[in-house]
C-alpha cells in the first residue's frame, strides 16, 4: 500500500514538473512570433509550437514557408502528419485532378469539427456530400432566387444603413454589425425567417457558433485526439465542457428553426389547391421538400440531414461573407486612392438608383478590390483534407493513407513565386486588364476553393458584399480606431473587431 501510494506521489511530482515546465515554454513566450519555427520537440512534434504560436498561427504558415525555401513542408502533431502545400500546381491536384483522392470527411478536421457541422457539405464525402451538393446547387443556379436574393440584401443594407446614420460621429464595431446584417440576410433567404439582430434582438447562437470555430480550431490544431477526446468523455471537462454548452445552444436554435419549417409546411400543404399551390422561395424549405422526394435519404435520418445542412450553411451564409467585408472596409480605411476609386464607380455606375443584379456587375473595380481582399484575407484561410491512398504531389512529396494535406490560402495570397514581389500590397489593380476584371484561376485564387468543391455561394457572396458596398460606401466613411488582429478559427474572423468612427461622405 505504501509502495502504491509513494508511486502516485511521484507520478504526481512528475505530471506538475512537466506542466510548470510547458507552462513556461508555451506561456511564457514574450514574444510568440520568435518561437522556433522548426523546433520539432521529441514525441509531440510541432505541437508545442503550434499551441505558442496559435494566436498568429497563418502568419506562423507564412514565416515556415519563407524560411525553409520550400513549397511544400512537412510537420507533425500527435497522431498526425500534416504536409501544407501553397504551390498551385500541388493545390490543382488536391483540389481537381485526384480531388477523390483527398477527403475532408475523415482525419485531423473532420473529427475535429463534427460536434458543430455533423455530416454537412463541409464535413462530408461521398454519398452525404453528393446529395448535399445535388439539392443546393439547384437553388443557387435559378434565377428567381438570385434576385429574391438581391431584394433582401438591400433591405438588410437599409437597415444598417440606418444604424450608422444613427451613429455618425460614434464608434461602432462594423465587425460584429455586418455579422447581424448577414446572418438576419441569410436567415431570410435561407430559412424565411426575420432573425432580428439589425434590431437589437438577444441571438445566443450567434455568440456560441463563433466561440464553438474557435475551440474546435484549437482542438485540431493544438491537442493531440485523444487527448480532447477523454476530455469529451470524461464529463466532459475544460474546453470540452465549454463547447458543448455551445454546441447545446446551437442544437436547440436550429433544431426550432428545421422543427417549425416543416410544421409550417405541412399546414400549408394542407391548405393547398391545384389553383393556389405551396410555394416558399427560401433555401430551407426547398431542401425539405427535395429530402423528402429523394429516396436516398431515410425518414429517419431526415432531421439530421437538414440539421447538418442547416449549420452549414449559416457558415458560409454568415461567416464568410462578414469576414470578407469586414476586412474589405479594413483594406479601404488603409487605402484612400482604392476607396475614392470604389466611390466614384458606384456613384457612375448607380446615379443615386438603388443597385441591382446588373447594375452591379458594371462595377468593374469594386469587383477587384473585394478580389484582392480576399486574396490577402481569405474567409477559411486554412483547408485540410485526409489522404485515401498513398500518392505523391507533384512537388515531389510521398503522402500516405492517413496523412493530412492542407492548403493554405492565406499563405498563398502573400507568395512573390505566385503574385509578385508585391504580394503584401492592397493593389486592386492587379485584377483589372484593359479597364475589365478578370478572374484568377481558383488554384492560384483559393478563397473560394477549386474543382468539384469549388464554393456554391462564390457568386452570392460577392453580390451580397457589392450590395452592400452600393448602399454604405456613397454615404458613409469608416475611421479606423485601431489595428484589428485575426482570431483563429474556421473563418478569419477579427479578434476584437473592426472598431471605427462613422462620419457622413460628403456629396458632390
Amino acid at each position: 500500500m505504501l509502495l502504491g501510494v509513494a508511486q502516485i506521489v511521484t507520478v504526481l511530482l512528475i505530471a506538475v514538473v512537466a506542466i510548470s515546465l510547458l507552462r513556461c515554454i508555451v506561456f511564457n513566450v514574450s514574444d510568440k512570433r520568435r518561437f522556433p519555427l522548426r523546433w520539432r520537440w521529441p514525441i509531440v512534434g510541432d505541437l508545442l509550437t503550434l499551441i505558442a504560436r496559435f494566436d498568429v498561427l497563418h502568419d506562423h504558415f507564412v514565416d515556415l514557408v519563407r524560411s525553409t525555401g520550400k513549397r511544400c513542408n512537412e510537420m507533425s502533431v500527435p497522431g498526425y502528419r500534416i504536409i501544407i502545400i501553397v504551390d498551385p500546381v500541388d493545390v490543382e491536384h488536391v483540389l481537381k485532378r485526384n480531388w477523390e483522392n483527398y477527403r475532408v470527411g475523415k482525419g485531423l478536421r473532420s473529427e475535429s469539427v463534427r460536434d458543430v457541422f455533423g455530416r454537412g457539405i463541409f464535413n462530408a464525402d461521398g454519398k452525404h456530400w453528393f446529395l448535399q451538393r445535388k439539392h443546393s446547387a439547384r437553388e443557387f443556379s435559378a434565377n428567381i432566387f438570385r434576385d429574391f436574393m438581391t431584394a433582401q440584401f438591400i433591405e438588410y443594407s437599409k437597415l444598417l444603413s440606418g444604424i450608422l446614420a444613427a451613429n455618425v460621429g460614434r464608434t461602432v464595431d462594423m465587425h460584429a454589425l455586418l455579422f447581424q446584417l448577414t446572418l438576419d440576410a441569410f436567415g431570410k433567404i435561407a430559412f424565411g425567417v426575420d432573425i432580428g439582430g439589425l434590431q437589437g434582438k438577444p441571438i445566443p447562437f450567434a455568440a456560441s457558433f463563433d466561440r464553438s470555430q474557435e475551440l474546435c480550431a484549437r482542438r485540431g490544431l493544438t491537442k493531440p485526439m485523444w487527448l480532447w477526446k477523454t476530455q469529451k468523455a470524461l464529463g466532459p471537462f475544460g474546453e470540452e465542457r465549454e463547447l458543448k454548452r455551445h454546441v447545446d445552444v446551437i442544437e436547440k436554435f436550429v433544431s426550432e428553426l428545421v422543427q417549425a419549417r416543416m410544421l409550417e409546411l405541412n399546414e400549408s400543404r394542407a391548405k393547398a389547391t391545384r389553383d393556389a399551390p405551396h410555394e416558399r422561395d427560401d433555401l430551407l424549405s426547398k431542401l425539405i421538400v427535395a429530402s423528402e422526394s429523394d429516396d436516398s435519404i431515410e425518414p429517419s435520418q431526415r432531421m439530421s440531414y437538414l440539421r447538418d445542412m442547416t449549420v452549414n450553411f449559416i457558415i458560409a451564409g454568415r461567416d464568410t461573407t462578414a469576414c470578407a467585408f469586414s476586412w474589405f472596409l479594413y483594406e479601404l480605411s488603409k487605402h484612400p486612392d482604392a476607396e475614392k476609386h470604389v466611390v466614384a464607380e458606384l456613384e457612375e455606375v448607380l446615379q443615386g438608383r438603388a443597385p441591382t443584379f446588373d447594375t452591379l456587375q458594371e462595377c468593374q473595380y469594386l469587383m477587384a478590390a473585394l478580389s484582392e481582399t480576399l486574396r490577402l484575407h481569405p474567409s477559411v484561410p486554412f483547408d485540410p483534407k485526409t489522404v485515401v491512398t498513398d500518392d505523391v504531389l507533384p512537388c515531389g512529396v510521398r503522402v500516405k493513407a492517413g496523412d493530412t494535406v492542407a492548403y493554405l490560402p492565406y499563405a498563398m495570397g502573400r507568395m512573390p513565386f505566385i503574385w509578385g514581389p508585391d504580394c503584401l500590397e492592397f493593389k486592386p489593380e492587379r485584377w483589372i486588364k484593359d479597364g475589365v476584371f478578370v478572374r484568377e484561376d481558383a488554384c492560384k485564387f483559393t478563397a473560394f476553393q477549386a474543382g468539384p468543391r469549388q464554393c456554391l455561394g462564390l457568386d452570392m457572396a460577392y453580390l451580397e458584399m457589392k450590395v452592400v458596398a452600393a448602399m454604405l460606401l456613397p454615404h458613409y466613411r469608416f475611421v479606423l480606431l485601431e489595428e484589428p488582429k485575426y482570431r483563429v478559427g474556421i473563418v478569419l474572423q477579427m479578434k476584437n473587431g473592426l472598431q471605427v468612427t462613422v462620419e457622413r461622405r460628403l456629396s458632390k
